[in-house]
């Protein structure tokens, strides 16, 4: 009975590690609006296992696999699209910073 309950706590305790893994990341992106240091494959590599899991999860009927890699997936696709977003919104402001420099030069 003991051991249940361990492995239980066990499995929770992993689940809350493996979905928080990304939030930092993610916070830190939020508030400097800046993604230029998160590598893609990871972020990518971390989406496709967590799909795998997930996929896992549910074939063997995982409570704690399927909430952390459930929360895993909406936490890679949030860094996916925050990474993107501020590549784009980035370079937009490269390309005007670069517009303005040009501008002041030919006068």
């Amino acid at each position: 009975m003991k051991l249940l309950i361990l492995k239980e706590l066990l499995g929770w305790l992993a689940t809350t590690a493996s979905t928080i893994a990304l939030v930092p990341q993610i916070v830190k992106i939020w508030r400097s609006k800046e993604a230029t240091d998160v590598s893609v494959l990871m972020v990518a590599s971390f989406f496709v296992a967590a799909i795998s899991w997930t996929l896992y999860a549910h074939l063997i009927h995982s409570t704690q696999l399927l909430v952390a890699n459930v929360i895993g997936l909406v936490n890679s696709i949030s860094l996916l699209f925050l990474k993107f977003y501020y590549r784009e919104r980035q370079s937009r402001f490269v390309s005007w910073l670069s517009q303005c420099k040009h501008r002041l030069l030919r006068k």
